[in-house]
């Protein structure tokens, strides 16, 4: 049997739609796990979001990150692009892969594959993505997947930077800044799970040049963006 393809909301009204994460915010997705007609499917759904931010912030995002997984189409450990509906939403090939355990205290279990040598294949991914002119942009613990094989798995392009031939000298220097931003935020993590793992000379030249905006988005992200997260939640 053919599978047709996803036009619409209404083609997956026979689908049951499981709720990935129930914590709640008005400006970010929803996440669903579907399966329609044998194909394991997510959607980043933006439905429950209001108007002006399904119109805006929610459409701009889905936009957004459908033109960069097109691009990426073809390339190991990103999600698989099915398509966009109305809602708007985003629809991926469910990947086989799961968040990284918390670093403090690290916790594996004894059949864990995570080890220094998967954030080296993270860089390594990396390296094709910016090889193709793609940088991500947001590398944190619940963006960086481990698959079954134990190797890594990037999700969530909303913050990324498509490097272009026309783009200006002001947007190529905010791409080299993103791509270096990218390898340091690898880098920090390997670090945060295995402290004690030596750094290579140039792993140490990489986090003595750490750019002023990598500090900035840090700090953002401790005093204003968490605090928000967990007050959003608390309603």
């Amino acid at each position: 049997m053919t599978t047709q393809p996803i036009k619409n909301r209404e083609a997956l009204n026979g689908a049951n739609w499981v709720l990935l994460d129930a914590k709640c915010s008005p400006f970010k997705p929803e996440i669903y796990f579907i399966d329609w007609q044998k194909q394991a499917l997510c959607i980043k759904d933006f439905s429950h979001c209001s108007a002006i931010v399904r119109k805006t912030l929610g459409r701009w995002i889905v936009n957004k990150e459908a033109s960069v997984l097109a691009a990426l189409d073809g390339t190991s450990g990103v999600p698989h692009l099915i398509g966009t509906i109305d809602g708007p939403a985003l629809i991926m090939k469910r990947l086989d892969a799961n968040v990284l355990p918390r670093p403090m205290p690290l916790k594996l279990s004894p059949e864990s594959t995570l080890t220094p040598a998967f954030f080296e294949q993270a860089s390594i991914l990396l390296a094709t993505l910016h090889s193709i002119g793609i940088t991500h942009g947001d590398i944190h613990r619940n963006n960086l997947l481990i698959d079954g094989a134990g190797q890594p798995v990037f999700i969530d392009f909303a913050s990324a930077l498509v490097n272009d031939k026309k783009m200006s000298k002001l947007k190529g220097w905010a791409w080299r800044t993103m791509a270096k931003i990218d390898l340091i935020s690898v880098l920090n993590l390997r670090q945060k799970y295995f402290p004690d793992h030596p750094l290579s000379t140039e792993e140490v030249t990489l986090l003595a040049t750490q750019p002023k905006a990598y500090s900035l988005h840090n700090k953002l992200r401790k005093n204003f963006v968490r605090p928000m997260k967990r007050f959003f939640r608390s309603l």
